[in-house]
C-alpha cells in the first residue's frame, strides 16, 4: 500500500512527549472483537478513540515522557519488543506525526504544547456522541480492568508489559465532563488486526450502537432517580454513584440523605437503600447482592444499562433473608385475618396477595383501621416496577360508595402519624370514587412481628 508523504514537523533527533494531562483509559466498551478500540483522554475533557497499535505507541511515548521524551526509534523499539512486531522508524514517525500530533496527543520536545487539540487533518472526521458523559470515578475503576484484559489477547500478550510499566509511572488517570469520541484509524496496518487501511473512515454502526446504549442508560437512570425521589422515604439514607446522587438531588431528594460512593468504597452498611447503576455493580461485584443489598425493590431498564434500587441489609444478607421469611409468615397470617373481616371485600388478585404474605405491614394495619369505620372494597394492590421476590406491596386502591365516603377516608388517612401515614390521592374508577394510598420504601421488617 502506498501512503502520501507527511511533511515532517520534527527532525530525526527530536524527542516525542505526551501532551499535558494525557490519560490512557483502556478499551472502549462499545468496540467489537474485530476492531478493538482504546480511549485516550485529553486535558480538555475530550476522549480520542484509537486502534491498538496507536494506543501502544501512545503508551510508549508516555513511558518515555517520564525520561524527557523518546525518539521515533526508541518508541518503535519499545512497541516492537512488547508486541513482537518489527516497526520501522519511518512507520513510527508517520503514525506519530500524521495521526497522533494532529489530535493533540503528542508534541515534540521544544514545541508549544497545545491547550487542546490542534486542527484535525482534513481526512479525519469527527464522530460526535453528545449523549456520552464519562464520570471520572467509575471510569477510572472500570478502565483499570479494561487495560488488564489486553494480556489475554493473541499477538499482544507481551504488550501488557509496556502497559504495566506505564501504570507504575506517575501519570494520573483523570477525566471529567462531557466527552467527544473521535474515530481514528491507523494509515498503515502494520500489526495484524490493529490497523485500518481506510484512512479516516468512521464507524457509523458502532457509533449508533454506542449512542443507543448511552440513551438507554440515561433513560434507566432518569426513571430510577424519579422513582426514588417520589417513593423512597426522605428519612432513609441513599447510597449512589456521584452522577446518580447529583440526579437524585436535582429530582428533589434531600441532599443530606444522599451518600455518594467513591470508586474506592468497598463496604455498604450505613445506608438504607443503594441505587445500583452499572458503575456500582462493577464496583462491588457479586458482593452487592450476596453480602450487602440482597433485595431489589425496584428496577429500571435491562442488561448492562439496568438500574436496580436495593435494600441494604445492615446485619448481612443471611440475617436479612431469615428476617424476611419470618416477616412473610407473619404477613400471611395477618392477611388471612383481614379476609375473614366481614367489612372487607377484596378482588381475586388482592385476596391472593393477602394470603401469600405479600402486603406491607403498614398497609395491613391501615386496612384494619378503615374496616372498623366503614365497609372497604379492596380493588387491588400496587408494587414497584421490577421488584424482586419478597418485596412487599406498598400501595392499594380502595373503592368507596360516595364522594362523602371518599373525603372521610382521605381525612382519616391524613390524620395518621409516621410510620402509618401514607401518601394519598383521591380519584375515580369510572363512576366509582377511589382512594389510592402508598407507603414509602423500603418496607420495615419489624412492624408485624412481636
Amino acid at each position: 500500500m502506498t501512503t502520501e508523504p507527511v511533511d515532517s514537523q520534527t527532525s530525526d533527533a527530536d524527542l516525542f512527549l505526551p501532551a499535558d494531562g494525557l490519560s490512557l483509559l483502556g478499551e472502549y466498551q462499545g468496540s467489537d472483537c474485530a476492531r478493538r478500540r482504546f480511549l485516550v483522554g485529553r486535558s480538555d475533557g475530550q476522549v480520542i478513540q484509537l486502534p491498538l497499535l496507536l494506543y501502544l505507541i501512545m503508551a510508549a511515548i508516555a513511558e518515555g515522557g517520564v525520561d524527557g521524551g523518546w525518539s521515533a526509534d526508541q518508541v518503535g523499539t519499545q512497541v516492537g519488543a512488547a508486541s513482537g512486531q518489527r516497526l520501522t522508524v519511518d512507520n513510527v514517525r508517520y503514525l506519530i506525526e500524521g495521526r497522533l500530533v494532529p489530535l493533540g496527543l503528542v508534541v515534540a520536545d521544544g514545541a508549544d504544547r497545545p491547550d487542546g487539540a490542534s486542527a484535525a487533518a482534513p481526512s479525519l472526521r469527527m464522530n460526535r456522541l453528545p449523549a456520552l458523559t464519562i464520570s471520572g470515578g467509575p471510569l477510572r475503576y472500570w478502565t483499570a480492568g479494561a487495560v488488564g484484559r489486553v494480556r489475554s489477547w493473541p499477538a499482544v500478550g507481551r504488550a501488557e508489559l509496556l502497559l504495566q510499566r506505564y501504570r507504575r509511572r506517575r501519570w494520573v488517570l483523570a477525566l471529567g465532563g462531557t466527552a467527544v469520541l473521535v474515530s481514528v484509524a491507523a494509515a498503515a496496518p502494520i500489526m495484524a488486526g490493529t490497523g485500518n487501511p481506510e484512512t479516516g473512515v468512521t464507524r457509523p454502526a458502532s457509533a449508533a450502537a454506542a449512542s443507543r446504549s448511552q440513551a438507554a442508560a440515561a433513560a434507566s437512570q432518569s426513571q430510577a432517580a424519579a422513582w426514588v425521589a417520589q417513593q423512597v422515604s426522605p428519612d432513609v439514607t441513599v447510597s449512589c454513584d456521584p452522577g446518580m446522587c447529583r440526579q437524585l438531588q436535582r429530582d428533589g431528594f434531600p441532599v443530606a440523605r444522599l451518600k455518594p460512593l467513591p470508586p474506592s468504597a468497598r463496604i455498604l452498611r450505613d445506608s438504607g437503600v443503594v441505587v445500583a447503576t452499572s458503575a456500582i455493580r462493577s464496583q462491588f461485584g457479586l458482593r452487592l447482592a450476596a453480602v450487602y443489598a440482597p433485595q431489589v425493590i425496584a428496577s429500571f431498564g435491562s442488561g448492562a444499562t439496568r438500574v436496580d434500587v436495593r435494600t441494604i441489609a445492615p446485619a448481612g444478607a443471611s440475617s436479612f433473608r431469615t428476617q424476611l421469611d419470618a416477616e412473610q409468615t407473619a404477613l400471611a397470617s395477618a392477611g388471612r385475618q383481614l379476609l375473614g373481616n366481614k367489612n372487607i371485600r377484596a378482588a381475586t388478585s388482592a385476596q391472593a396477595a393477602l394470603r401469600g404474605g405479600q402486603v406491607d405491614a403498614r398497609l395491613l394495619t391501615i386496612l384494619s383501621l378503615l374496616s372498623a369505620q366503614m365497609p372497604v372494597l379492596l380493588l387491588g394492590f400496587t408494587g414497584a416496577p421490577g421488584a424482586g421476590p419478597g418485596a412487599p406491596l406498598r400501595g392499594a386502591e380502595i373503592g368507596v360508595t360516595s364522594s362523602a365516603a371518599q373525603s372521610a377516608v382521605v381525612a382519616l388517612l391524613d390524620a395518621q402519624q409516621s410510620p402509618y401515614r401514607p401518601t394519598v390521592a383521591a380519584g375515580a374508577d369510572g363512576s366509582r370514587p377511589v382512594v389510592a394510598l402508598r407507603f414509602d420504601a423500603p418496607a420495615s421488617l419489624n412492624l408485624s412481628q412481636p
